[in-house]
């Protein structure tokens, strides 16, 4: 589970509900959200500007981190082809811009982008 107070990411047993391990992601981890196969988890780090993604079956990161403006959440459509990158500042539209960036799922390379023109874009 992320922790935004300290930067890390908690890794939590679910047989016994015990504190196993945390390491350091950045500075503000919001979510964190799978992969469309399941293959990775992805630490949304909102101040960090980065998704942090982590091995399932280990519960350790991979190593790969990617840039990306402000990530708040990650979804993806429906057959899987794109990732859907929710941007959420806390202030939001006029004086920050939120959106939904369309990315290619494994690379994350931009495909398209809705700007949303308000705060709260997951509300």
């Amino acid at each position: 589970m992320p922790d935004e107070v300290s930067g890390d990411v908690v890794v939590i047993d679910p047989a016994t509900f015990k504190i196993i391990s945390r390491f350091k992601v950045g500075s503000y981890p919001e979510h964190i959200t799978p992969a469309w196969d399941g293959s990775v988890l992805y630490v949304n780090d909102m101040n960090g500007q980065a998704l942090t993604a982590i091995d399932p079956s280990t519960g350790k990161p991979t190593g790969k981190t990617i840039k990306v403006p402000n990530p708040y959440n990650r979804y993806y459509t429906l057959d899987g082809t794109r990732a859907i990158i929710v941007k959420d500042l806390n202030h939001g539209a006029p004086t920050g811009q939120n959106d939904l960036t369309f990315r290619e799922p494994k690379t994350c390379k931009k495909m398209g982008l809705i700007p949303i023109q308000c705060a709260g874009a997951t509300t």
